[in-house]
């Protein structure tokens, strides 16, 4: 969890301030990590510099063999194909379209960034999954398990999935009036 805040605030440092480059801070940081979150962080941030060649030299590093991991993997070599020939998402051929599609219809986490590429390129609408329960008797527990915290979480917080960079976007009001309920 702090490695997340320490890389979140590196990329917002690197957004702010562009006469330093954070981005090796990133790197350095990440680079001896053997974690599956790290790695996956480390092709992202290899990626967003430009660095195709490394880029795909941590995407090999990848073998879960999960969903997750799959389509994360199937994402960035279609990202790394693009640059290759010097395009940008709006020259995208068909069958890079449809492995989009394909990727954007998963439950990974890749999914939520195709899904973006997509809204903007074609201007595609898909539903967000927040939390997917999975039977009725989850469902059951999920529901009975509701007290006056989650009725005050519903009531005044939203939470969005930012497809640009994988993280969530929280809005909520703390105005003083609502801790009275």
């Amino acid at each position: 969890q702090a490695r997340n805040h320490v890389i979140w605030a590196y990329n917002v440092l690197a957004t702010l301030d562009s006469n330093i480059n954070y981005t090796d801070s990133i790197i350095a940081f990440l680079v001896n990590e053997t974690d599956v979150a790290s790695r996956k962080q480390l092709v992202a941030t290899y990626y967003s510099k430009g660095d195709y060649s490394k880029t795909s030299q941590f995407l090999g590093t990848l073998l879960d063999g999960t969903s997750e991991i799959d389509q994360f993997k199937n994402y960035y070599y279609l990202l790394l194909a693009i640059a290759g020939d010097e395009r940008n998402i709006y020259q995208l051929r068909t069958e890079e379209i449809v492995t989009l599609q394909n990727i954007a219809t998963t439950n990974t986490s890749a999914a939520l960034s195709a899904q973006g590429i997509l809204k903007l390129v074609n201007d595609e609408v898909f539903n967000r999954v927040i939390e997917r329960v999975e039977n009725e008797q989850a469902l059951a527990s999920l529901n009975s398990s509701k007290n006056k915290n989650d009725k005050w979480i519903e009531k005044y917080m939203q939470v969005y999935p930012n497809p640009a960079n994988l993280n969530l976007i929280v809005n909520y009001d703390v105005s003083t009036q609502y801790f009275n309920e």
